[in-house]
């Protein structure tokens, strides 16, 4: 089953003028949450139709591959976790998707400061 999860960049820039990217879980018609990534780039850099970082990254801004290889398995785990809290009603799925939630687990990039 697909969950509503969403990759999506922060609107607020950093003072270093990047910007986070977050998931965004919808666990009813009108509630969702964010769920932070722990991977932050330009925004010019960010494909919001594909949900996927551009190919024109600069190298010494990361490894293109390698970041979307981690929000695509980022994304698998969050699926997990709201597949794993199904019994439970809207607002407790998403209150346990947000608790279970650590990018530091799975991201395996170094996160740019």
């Amino acid at each position: 089953m697909l969950y509503p999860v969403k990759a999506i960049i922060s609107k607020a820039t950093r003072k270093d003028g990047k910007n986070a990217i977050n998931f965004q879980y919808c666990f009813s018609s009108t509630n969702r949450i964010l769920l932070k990534t722990g991977i932050v780039i330009s925004q010019q850099y960010w494909s919001a139709q594909r949900q996927l970082i551009s190919k024109s990254l600069p190298p010494d801004l990361g490894d293109f591959d390698k970041l979307n290889d981690d929000l695509s398995r980022l994304r698998k785990v969050i699926q997990t976790l709201i597949e794993k809290a199904e019994s439970l009603t809207p607002n407790e799925r998403g209150q346990f998707v947000k608790q279970h939630s650590y990018p530091q687990f799975y991201c395996n990039s170094p996160v740019p400061s």
